[in-house]
C-alpha cells in the first residue's frame, strides 16, 4: 500500500511543482509594466526590485496554493483514470477509500502551509514591502534634488540648491512653496538637511539659519520670518504611501492583533469590517485547500466520464465560482451588507456541498449524469460545425 501511496504522490506534486510555477508567473506579470517603469524611470536597482517582488510573494500564495493543490490533484487522478490504472487499482482490490490517504495528506499540507503564508508570512513582508517603499521613495527624493538646477518635482514646490556635499548637506537653499494658494511662501536658508521618518511615514526637510518671506494675496501683505531651525515636510510620491501617522493597515497585523482592533473598534466604523475580513480570510483561504481536495478527488475519478479537457474546464469553472463569490464576500463584508464570518466562509461551505455530493456519487460508483451530458452536448456541437463547413 505504501508503494501505492508514494506513487500518487508523485502523480500529484510533479504537476503541483508546474502549475506553481506557471500561476506565480502569471500573477507577476500583471505587474510587470510597473517594475519596468521604475527601473528605467525612477532608476529603482534590480536588488530593490527582487526584494520588492518577494515581499509580495507571501500574499500571493495565500491564492495560488490552494489552486495549484486542486489542478495538481485533478490532473493526478485525470491520468491514473485515463491511463485505465483507477481500473486496475480496483481489480487489485484496492478500494476507494485506499486511494483517498494521500489526497488528504497532501490537502492537510497545503492547509498548513497556506495558513503560515496568511497568518505569520505575509503580515511580516506587507510591513517590510512598506518600509522597502517608503525607503525607495526616500532614496528617489535625494536623487531628484539636484544641485544647481530648479527642481520641481514635488508638486507646488520648486526647489533650487546651490551645492549638495556627498553626505547629503545642501548649501543656499531656495524653496517656492505654492501649496496654500493664498499665502505663497519663499524660503532661503544657509543649510537644508533631507531626514526621513519611517514611523511617521514622512520626509522632513530641515532647513538652518534662513527666512520666510509670507506674501498674502488677499491683504497685499507681506512678512518676514527668521528662523535657526525650520522643517518642511515634503510630499512623497504615492509609492510611499506617506500618512499622518503612521498605523498598520489592516494587511499587516497578526491575527491576535487583528482580534485586538475588532475588539477595540466600534462596529459602526468601515475600519471594524475591513478587520474582521481580514481575520476571517486568515482562516477560510487555507481551509479551501480541503474543500478543493474533496472535489478534485472525485473529478479526477470520473474523467472517463467526460474527457480531460472537459475535466479541466469544469476545475477551472470550480475556482471562478469560488473567488467570485469571495470577492462577492469581500465587497458586501467591507459595506456591512454581509456579515465578514459569513461571507468568508460561504465559498467553502457552497464548494464543499458540491465536493461531497461528487464525493458520494463517485464513492458508490454511479455515474454524474450532467457531467457525461456535457461531454456529450460538446461533442454533438463539434460534429455541428464540421457539417456547417
Amino acid at each position: 500500500m505504501r508503494i501505492i501511496s508514494r506513487y500518487i504522490f508523485k502523480e500529484i506534486l510533479t504537476p503541483f511543482g508546474i502549475t506553481f510555477l506557471v500561476f506565480t508567473l502569471i500573477f507577476l506579470l500583471g505587474n510587470l509594466m510597473q517594475l519596468i517603469d521604475m527601473i528605467v524611470q525612477k532608476g529603482v536597482g534590480l536588488w530593490d526590485i527582487t526584494r520588492l517582488l518577494g515581499y509580495t510573494l507571501p500574499f500571493l500564495f495565500v491564492y495560488i496554493i490552494p489552486m495549484a493543490f486542486f489542478i495538481s490533484i485533478l490532473l493526478g487522478f485525470l491520468r491514473l483514470s485515463n491511463d485505465n490504472e483507477v481500473t486496475a487499482l480496483k481489480a487489485s482490490g484496492i478500494g476507494f477509500f485506499q486511494l483517498l490517504p494521500p489526497v488528504l495528506i497532501l490537502s492537510l499540507a497545503g492547509y498548513l502551509l497556506t495558513s503560515f503564508m496568511a497568518m505569520v508570512a505575509q503580515p511580516w513582508s506587507e510591513s517590510a514591502l512598506k518600509n522597502l517603499v517608503f525607503n525607495i521613495a526616500v532614496v528617489q527624493a535625494k536623487v531628484t534634488l539636484k544641485e544647481r538646477v530648479f527642481n520641481n518635482e514635488f508638486k507646488d514646490l520648486v526647489f533650487y540648491i546651490q551645492k549638495v556635499s556627498t553626505e547629503g548637506e545642501m548649501e543656499d537653499v531656495f524653496i517656492f512653496d505654492q501649496r496654500q494658494k493664498e499665502v505663497p511662501q519663499t524660503i532661503v536658508a544657509k543649510k537644508g538637511w533631507l531626514i526621513p521618518d519611517p514611523r511617521e511615514r514622512s520626509l522632513n526637510l530641515r532647513l538652518g539659519d534662513g527666512t520666510i518671506y509670507n506674501v498674502s494675496l488677499g491683504s497685499r501683505s507681506a512678512q518676514n520670518i527668521n528662523f535657526k531651525t525650520y522643517n518642511l515636510v515634503l510630499p512623497l510620491d504615492q509609492m510611499a504611501a506617506a500618512q499622518k501617522k503612521r498605523e498598520k493597515s489592516e494587511t499587516e497585523l497578526y491575527p491576535f492583533e487583528l482580534k485586538k482592533k475588532i475588539r477595540q473598534t466600534s462596529p459602526g466604523e468601515n475600519k471594524y469590517y475591513k478587520y474582521q475580513i481580514e481575520y476571517y480570510k486568515k482562516f477560510s483561504l487555507p481551509f479551501s485547500c480541503l474543500v478543493f481536495g474533496m472535489i478534485a478527488f472525485p473529478l479526477g475519478l470520473q474523467s472517463r466520464l467526460a474527457g480531460r479537457a472537459w475535466a479541466v474546464v469544469l476545475g477551472g469553472i470550480v475556482i471562478f465560482i469560488y473567488y467570485l463569490i469571495l470577492s462577492l464576500a469581500f465587497n458586501l463584508g467591507e459595506k456591512g451588507i454581509l456579515t465578514p464570518w459569513v461571507g468568508l466562509w460561504l465559498p467553502n461551505a457552497i464548494v464543499g456541498a458540491i465536493g461531497w455530493y461528487l464525493f458520494w456519487i463517485t464513492w458508490k460508483e454511479k455515474e454524474i449524469w450532467w457531467l457525461k451530458g456535457a461531454k456529450d452536448l460538446w461533442e454533438w456541437l463539434k460534429q455541428a460545425v464540421k457539417k456547417g463547413r
